[in-house]
C-alpha cells in the first residue's frame, strides 16, 4: 500500500501500523515522489576531430548529441542521421541540422 506523507510515496511494510518506508529511486532522473539516488553521471572523451573527413554523423542518443556539443560546435556543419525522432529534436534544439531519423 502507498500513501503520500510529506510529498513523498511511501510503502507500508505491514498492516500492523508500522511507519512507512520511503521510496528511493535509482535513475539517472529524479522523480519529485521520491528520494533519488543518482546512478549515472557523464563524463565526455575529448578527442580531436576532422569533420572535414566525414559527411554525415549518425547519433545514437541524446547523451551523444550532448558529448558533441560539450567537444565543440563544429559537428553542426555536418548533417546528422538520428536512430529516433527524440534524438532528433534534441540535436535540433541544440542547433544541429538532421538529415533523417529512423524509428528507433
Amino acid at each position: 500500500m502507498m500513501s503520500a506523507d510529506n510529498s513523498k510515496f511511501r510503502i507500508h511494510t505491514s498492516t500492523s501500523g508500522s511507519d512507512p518506508l520511503p521510496i528511493y529511486l535509482f535513475s539517472k532522473t529524479p522523480h519529485p515522489d521520491a528520494i533519488h539516488i543518482p546512478i549515472l553521471r557523464m563524463t565526455y572523451l575529448r578527442p580531436k576531430i576532422d569533420y572535414r573527413a566525414f559527411d554525415a554523423i549518425i547519433v545514437t542518443s541524446k547523451e551523444a548529441v550532448d558529448a558533441l556539443e560539450a567537444l565543440d560546435g563544429e559537428w553542426k556543419r555536418l548533417p546528422l542521421l538520428c536512430v529516433g525522432a527524440k534524438t532528433a529534436e534534441h540535436a535540433r534544439r541544440r542547433g544541429g541540422r538532421v538529415l533523417q531519423n529512423a524509428q528507433g
